[in-house]
C-alpha cells in the first residue's frame, strides 16, 4: 500500500516537473530525471513485493498482474486498473475481493 502512495505521488512530480521543464525552465529537468529514477526503482521494489501476496483460497498473486480471467465479482473502479482498484478498496473500506476467485476479505484491525 505505501509502495502503491509513494508510486502515485512519483508520477504527479514527475509530470509536474516535466511540464515545468517546458514551461518555466530546464532546471526542473533534473527533477524529471531523478523521479524516472525513482519510477524505476519503485517498479522493481514493487513487482519484488507482489509476488509473495496472494489470495489464501485460490492462491493467485493478487497484487500481481496476470493474463488470467478476472471473476465476475472482482472490483473494478473506473478510471483504475483491478489492482489499483483493490489498494483503493483496502485503503477506504478495509476490505477488497479477490480477482481471480472473487472471494470478499476483510481487513483485520
Amino acid at each position: 500500500m505505501i509502495l502503491w502512495i509513494f508510486h502515485c505521488a512519483v508520477v504527479v512530480t514527475g509530470i509536474v516537473a516535466l511540464t515545468l521543464t517546458f514551461l518555466v525552465g530546464k532546471s526542473y529537468g533534473i527533477i524529471f530525471i531523478g523521479m524516472a529514477f525513482a519510477f524505476a526503482g519503485i517498479q522493481m521494489l514493487r513487482w519484488g513485493h507482489s509476488r509473495s501476496v496472494s489470495c489464501p483460497l485460490c492462491h493467485g498473486k493478487v497484487i500481481h498482474g496476470s493474463q488470467c480471467r478476472k471473476h465476475r465479482e472482482a472490483s473494478r473502479r473506473r478510471p483504475f486498473g483491478y489492482i489499483s482498484s483493490l489498494f483503493v478498496d483496502v485503503a477506504l473500506f478495509g476490505r477488497f475481493n479477490c480477482m481471480y476467485c472473487g472471494t470478499p476479505f476483510r481487513l483485520k484491525r
